[in-house]
């Protein structure tokens, strides 16, 4: 998101482009606000492309191992309280391309919060990780889900429609 603002040496305003945030309590510990700035700098620095290990999911996924409870309760803050749509997929791909294991209950419940956002680009980031996660669970969400977007649709009824 860009806002305009003035320059005190120059009376032309010039564009201003603020970086996304992540949502953090001010008295967070230290491991999370470690998390939330190099997750948030790795998104920022380098987007996520299909079929390419980007470094936010080692980033994600030594904070599990260092403490899986305050990360996870973090996580789900996100989905609570982060605005920008396109930090959201991120973190979503970034979740999704954990194992199963790595995100049993707590990643389908990020999942079908994001299944329900009203950006195309959120859901469509939930359903390629439920399509990776392949379980009945991410089905059974898949199929509960009504999609209004046409490509998506297509999208998750060819996903359903592929044996297990």
């Amino acid at each position: 998101m860009a806002k305009l603002a003035e320059v005190c040496t120059n009376e032309e305003p010039v564009m201003v482009v603020e970086r996304p945030g992540i949502w953090l309590e001010a008295d967070a510990p230290v491991p999370l606000r470690r998390l939330s700035h190099d997750l948030l700098e790795s998104l920022v620095t380098e987007p996520i492309e299909d079929g390419v290990t980007h470094a936010s999911e080692s980033i994600l996924r030594t904070a599990l191992q260092n403490d899986q409870a305050a990360t996870q309760a973090w996580l789900q803050e996100q989905w609570r309280r982060e605005t920008n749509a396109g930090l959201l997929a991120a973190l979503m791909k970034c979740v999704g391309r954990l194992t199963w294991d790595e995100t049993s209950g707590w990643g389908l419940e990020i999942a079908n919060i994001s299944l329900n956002h009203p950006d195309v680009e959120v859901r469509d980031a939930a359903v390629q990780a439920l399509e990776l996660w392949d379980g009945k669970e991410a089905a059974d969400l898949l199929r509960q889900h009504s999609e209004e977007v046409g490509w998506l649709r297509k999208y998750i009824a060819q996903i359903l429609s592929e044996p297990e």
